[in-house]
């Protein structure tokens, strides 16, 4: 069982992820300015290898290997952009209300019974609304759904981005 933990200033410890009732305001999702990162780093056996990123920029997406696990002071490989595209408002308002049940502008979810496995990080900014989610060797719904929708921005010959544990799942 995933441990969720809330880490904003004001939260109290825990956050519901059940709880639909906020809504993102429609300026919000007027804004154009959208912000979105996901990528998993390898922790023990897969520490220090290049992972896959999917970073947005506005209206493009830039899918990319990158190195996201390391030792201070070592040298880090430089990024390699895999390939980029169009990633249309529609998809950045459909992240969005995947992600308006998060209260909490920082959660987090833990599997505290594997040491090893990956940590899997998604964030994402519009406007005024910020959301960072860290995967600790868990998987949560919402966000697997968000990491199938940028799967479909992925060609079928390129490596798909994937979330450990997502078998688990139930919808």
């Amino acid at each position: 069982m995933a441990e969720q933990t809330d880490h904003s200033a004001s939260g109290s410890g825990m956050v519901n992820s059940k709880d639909s009732s906020s809504s993102i305001p429609s300026q919000i999702l007027a804004d154009s300015s959208f912000r979105l990162e996901y990528s998993t780093a390898g922790m023990g056996s897969n520490f220090m290898r290049c992972q896959p990123v999917f970073s947005v920029r506005d209206t493009t997406f830039y899918y990319i290997s990158r190195q996201t696990s390391g030792y201070k002071g070592s040298e880090w490989l430089a990024d390699d952009t895999l390939f980029k595209g169009y990633f249309p408002p529609s998809a950045a308002d459909s992240v969005m209300r995947l992600l308006k049940h998060f209260s909490s502008a920082d959660t987090s979810f833990t599997n505290p019974h594997v040491m090893s496995g990956y940590l899997q990080s998604l964030s994402v900014s519009k406007n005024t609304y910020k959301r960072s989610i860290t995967l600790h060797n868990t998987a949560e719904i919402s966000c697997w759904r968000v990491v199938q929708l940028l799967n479909s921005f992925i060609t079928d010959d390129k490596h798909k981005l994937f979330m450990m544990f997502s078998q688990d799942l139930k919808e």
